[in-house]
């Protein structure tokens, strides 16, 4: 999972706290395989692992437990006001390329100073 590069350390340790949470709490997920890290400063977000096994009767029902785990994740994410990073691609003669990080949806260069910031100037995503 990508969080946006405005994330604050408070918002990340409130979701990777979060996330251990649900996972560790949850009836289906194996406890000991449970892994929420920040992982890297990826090109266009901060990159969050998140790692367990799940313990269903078939694929559908896998499916099922999954998706709602995923719908309780943007939840803790909304909840920190942290957000979802996007990342923009760039499509041509049929392959999609990701775009270098001054490329990355709300990621505006600051001419003014000479450095990069991580405005959203418009830019909702």
């Amino acid at each position: 999972m990508g969080l946006r590069y405005e994330t604050t350390a408070s918002q990340m340790r409130s979701v990777l706290e979060g996330v251990s949470n649900l996972l560790e709490q949850h009836p289906r997920v194996e406890r000991d395989s449970v892994r929420v890290r920040f992982l890297r400063f990826g090109a266009c977000s901060l990159d969050v692992e998140i790692f367990a096994y799940f313990f269903a009767r078939d694929w559908s029902h896998f499916l099922g437990i999954q998706g709602e785990l995923l719908l309780q994740i943007m939840e803790i994410v909304q909840t920190t006001g942290a957000q979802m990073a996007v990342q923009a691609r760039t499509f041509v003669s049929g392959h999609f390329f990701p775009l270098r990080r001054n490329q990355c949806a709300g990621f505006v260069p600051d001419t003014r100073s000479g450095q990069e910031t991580n405005e959203a100037k418009g830019n909702s995503a």
